[in-house]
């Protein structure tokens, strides 16, 4: 899809055969546009309970902007079709100059989609009622210049870098002041201690890292349900019985509630129900058990509200380098990096070092290496998907180290998304 999006711009665009005369006609060869890398974040809100995503090109050149929100746009056009697996907040960040572009592909379910302009310059108050009676929401970064925009306005968002606690929490106070219907939104909230402070301010929804940065504990341990599912595990990965995971598993009720609803998800691809613990183990086999059985490592701590953000952060993870590596690779190896993108994510929800985690998990010397240093046969694999999604994306020499482009990276990364939805939506 990334890959066919400039060669039909021009052609499917009306926008683009008169193009206006503020925004310039838009160039079908503008350079290197595969150098942007599609970034979605996590939403929470004040109980870090996960209540949807933004998704925005990161590092667009300045004079292709509007052709890479064109890109987001049709790609979330398609995806979105019929609501999606859950419904859930979904936040596109644009220029104002692609204030029009919504309208020519409208997404799904327009009053879950907020329309989030990085200013109010160039945007006429005439774009911004078209968009509202269309369905949207809008929002703002910062507060808008003009008092109408203000008005038309559902949320505001203050990104809390630069700023210092006092700075914020007068920030906050001006906007609760002059635009107290609107929701407020703390984002590049990347350290848990940042996430602690704005906690206590007014935000009603907040975005950043923070929900993997928690910090680990070197002196605590592995509970009884985590061992009792590594257990498993390593039965699963020895390739002992299928009666005796069944038994090790049925220990646990939740446990196997828990892994029949998830292999009953549609994500799981088996195309018909399982009633039993048995029949599901029978039925997988031992490498997607394996493969199920990681997953349910983020399930087992309903008290921790973030286990749903990492459990989809895990997915996403593994997911892509699944598609990506075994496209590559081979489907072996693709399952193998699957499940490297699941448990390079342990630390951060067991908040334990990784050495200690993978101490008690057998596994292969190259999966081990991966996870322990980053390093080895698939270390560079996890590299790349981990500097996909933070930073200033991965450097040309990683993506040819890994024989990836960006418009395959990109592609990749949003099937895995949106197949992690389905998983979550079980």
């Amino acid at each position: 899809m990334f890959d066919k999006l400039i060669q039909h711009f021009r052609r499917a665009n009306p926008l683009a055969a008169e193009p206006s005369p503020e925004i310039g006609p838009v160039i079908e060869s503008e350079p290197d546009w595969e150098g942007g890398i599609l970034r979605r974040r996590p939403i929470v809100d004040a109980q870090l309970k996960l209540v949807g995503h933004e998704y925005h090109l990161h590092q667009p050149l300045a004079r292709s902007v509007r052709l890479f929100d064109e890109i987001v746009l049709r790609e979330l056009a398609e995806r979105l079709v019929g609501g999606g697996a859950r419904r859930a907040l979904t936040m596109v960040t644009l220029s104002p100059l692609s204030a029009d572009l919504p309208l020519w592909h409208p997404l799904a379910d327009p009053e879950q989609v907020v329309l989030l302009f990085t200013s109010d310059d160039a945007l006429e108050l005439e774009q911004l009622h078209a968009l509202r009676a269309a369905g949207y929401r809008l929002g703002f970064e910062g507060l808008p210049r003009q008092a109408a925009a203000i008005e038309l306005a559902d949320y505001l968002r203050i990104p809390i870098h630069e700023l210092d606690v006092a700075e914020l929490s007068q920030r906050v106070t001006r906007l609760m002041q002059l635009a107290p219907h609107c929701k407020r939104i703390a984002s590049q909230v990347d350290l848990f201690e940042e996430y602690q402070a704005v906690s206590e301010m007014q935000f009603e929804l907040i975005q950043g890292g923070f929900y993997a940065a928690r910090g680990v504990d070197g002196h605590a341990e592995l509970d009884a349900g985590y061992l009792r599912l590594i257990d498993a595990l390593n039965l699963t990965r020895s390739g002992a019985g299928f009666e005796q995971i069944a038994a090790a598993i049925r220990v646990d009720p939740l446990l196997s509630f828990k892994l029949l609803r998830y292999v009953n998800s549609a994500a799981s691809g088996l195309g018909r129900k399982v009633d039993s613990l048995q029949q599901a183990i029978t039925v997988l086999g031992h490498r997607p058990l394996y493969r199920w059985l990681s997953l349910l490592m983020f399930s087992l701590n309903d008290g921790d509200p973030l286990q749903d953000t990492l459990l989809e952060a895990a997915l996403t993870r593994a997911r892509t380098l699944e598609l990506l590596g075994g496209e590559r690779l081979g489907k072996l190896e693709g399952e193998q990096l699957f499940l490297i993108g699941m448990f390079s994510y342990l630390e951060a929800l067991l908040r334990l070092p990784m050495g200690s985690i993978v101490a008690h998990i057998e596994l292969p010397d190259d999966l081990r290496t991966a996870l322990l240093t980053r390093e080895g046969r698939f270390g560079s694999w996890l590299r790349l998907a981990i500097l996909a999604e933070e930073g200033d994306g991965p450097d040309d020499a990683l993506l040819a180290e890994c024989g990836v482009g960006y418009a395959q990276l990109n592609r990749a990364r949003l099937e895995a998304q949106f197949w992690a939805g389905e998983v979550l939506a079980a």
